[in-house]
């Protein structure tokens, strides 16, 4: 509704000396009929915008989860789910970043998502890195001269706590260019290092198409700290 309104009518930089934005409502579901959107908004509306898991749908929020809330609690139950399951989960990311240690809620400067999803911007200097929720003020000094929006992106886990410390690693993919068709699907890996390794871990959001004879850079994030990779 307030998509590309006045910032009278909006939240908005000026509205105080530090807005920081939590966005994760704001993907679009196309129909055959009309386009729904989520209850949240896309573009920057702060002086430090945080983007987790791209800001549209998030993890554990999905339409599978909620078909098993309409089995077990009924319909009204799994719809409320379905509807408002990733607009409260800014609530929910800011809670847990209260009492989280330190390297918890980490988040990255980048152009966008899809930039981010291929591992390029996981540097921390030059005000590179900042943590999202209620210390996001400790990075007042990020605020950008011109007063143009800083974009940060970071993944969460499912469920709390939701801001567990992330490992990430820069997968690079290359196909050989033989005369075959086209694959599309989902990407798996296992991660293996000095210090243990991960479960098995699905490395793009949405459905990847891979073409022979070119190279894909994807990230791959864990919780769990593998070390040195064998």
């Amino acid at each position: 509704y307030y998509k590309d309104t006045h910032k009278s009518v909006r939240l908005d930089p000026s509205d105080a000396v530090f807005v920081d934005v939590i966005h994760t409502d704001s993907a679009r579901l196309l129909t055959n009929v009309f386009t729904l959107t989520g209850y949240g908004l896309e573009q920057p509306l702060g002086h430090l915008d945080f983007y987790p898991n791209g800001g549209e749908d998030q993890p554990g929020c999905d339409k599978l989860n909620s078909a098993t809330i309409i089995i077990n609690d009924g319909l009204d139950e799994g719809f409320r789910h379905f509807s408002r399951c990733s607009h409260n989960r800014a609530v929910e990311l800011f809670t847990d970043s209260i009492n989280a240690p330190q390297d918890h809620f980490e988040s990255f400067v980048c152009k966008d998502y899809e930039q981010f999803r291929k591992g390029t911007c996981l540097q921390c200097d030059n005000q590179k890195c900042a943590r999202m929720g209620f210390y996001a003020d400790q990075y007042k000094s990020y605020i950008s001269a011109n007063q143009q929006p800083v974009k940060f992106y970071s993944i969460t886990q499912d469920k709390s706590p939701y801001g567990t410390k992330q490992h990430y690693y820069q997968m690079v993919l290359s196909l050989g260019d033989h005369d075959q068709r086209d694959e599309k699907g989902d990407v798996y890996i296992r991660i293996k290092g000095s210090l243990g390794q991960t479960e098995m871990t699905k490395v793009n959001d949405d459905t990847q198409e891979l073409a022979h004879g070119k190279t894909y850079t994807l990230l791959v994030a864990t919780p769990t700290d593998c070390g040195v990779i064998t």
